[in-house]
């Protein structure tokens, strides 16, 4: 009888993958760091004041956790800038602007409503606010075209002399409105070549209706760029590439949702 085959060798069990165990009490959330950071640092101040002991501002010494606002204790002495500062501002802008325009009013309506529309129905007065209405309109046209591509420019594109035309920008905030007159009659007065040359050909700039268009002009022109640069700044350029190719003119796209961005929110 033939003795039966040998059994044969078992194959030794595979190794297990290592994997590391991490142990969850060393797992600590931004939020947990952020409480135990304030905690220890409040008891820190705790150690080196006496109970009881505040700040010299009146606050509470004890360290605020994350999203607390430092509240003043109830009896402290207010410091001078908690009403101080507010008072000063509220003054300043009571005296330079509620008085004059109250001053205003009280003339205005000092011989009743009856004496003032008869006032403002005069040849005089009406021309005066259609000039004020027309030198406005033409103002607020130019500066909207002007204004937002001198922005434009100054946002989209890098070119030599970019830092100096920034910087005269903001040269109408330095000059008084008095140097400005003074400026624009020099510049186009009829002693002038070039307001010489606009009085030959029928035009008159200075003590006109284009010199206070050219005032209004120079002193409101930095405040719509500065308006407008911010929200130019915020806006991808990648916007504006991609709508270089939604049509067929070029340029149409770019501007409609570069005044789109620009025009005001309710």
């Amino acid at each position: 009888m033939a003795a039966p085959p040998p059994p044969k060798p078992t194959p030794p069990p595979e190794p297990e993958p290592f994997v590391p165990s991490i142990d969850d009490d060393l797992v600590v959330s931004p939020i947990e760091a952020a409480t135990t950071f304030a905690t220890a640092r409040a008891a820190r101040i705790r150690k080196f004041r006496r109970p009881g002991e505040e700040r010299s501002d009146g606050v509470s010494a004890i360290a605020p956790t994350h999203g607390t606002i430092e509240r003043p204790v109830a009896g402290a002495r207010r410091p001078f800038g908690t009403y101080g500062l507010r008072a000063t501002a509220v003054g300043y802008l009571l005296v330079m602007i509620v008085v004059p325009i109250l001053a205003i009013v009280q003339n205005g309506f000092a011989g009743g409503v009856g004496a003032l529309w008869a006032e403002l129905t005069q040849p005089i007065a009406l021309g005066a606010l259609r000039l004020t209405i027309v030198t406005a309109f033409v103002m607020t046209l130019v500066n909207a075209v002007m204004g937002t591509l001198t922005a434009f420019v100054l946002v989209r594109y890098a070119f030599p002399g970019r830092t100096i035309l920034n910087g005269l920008v903001d040269m109408p905030f330095a000059i008084p409105t008095i140097v400005t007159g003074v400026m624009l009659v020099v510049l186009y007065g009829p002693q002038t070549f070039v307001g010489a040359w606009f009085e030959g050909h029928g035009v008159r700039i200075i003590f006109a209706t284009p010199g206070i268009v050219l005032a209004l002009l120079f002193v409101t022109y930095p405040f719509v760029i500065r308006s407008v640069q911010p929200v130019l700044m915020e806006a991808e350029a990648r916007q504006e590439e991609a709508a270089l190719t939604l049509g067929p003119r070029s340029g149409r796209p770019s501007a409609t949702s570069s005044c789109r961005r620009s025009r005001p929110r309710s």
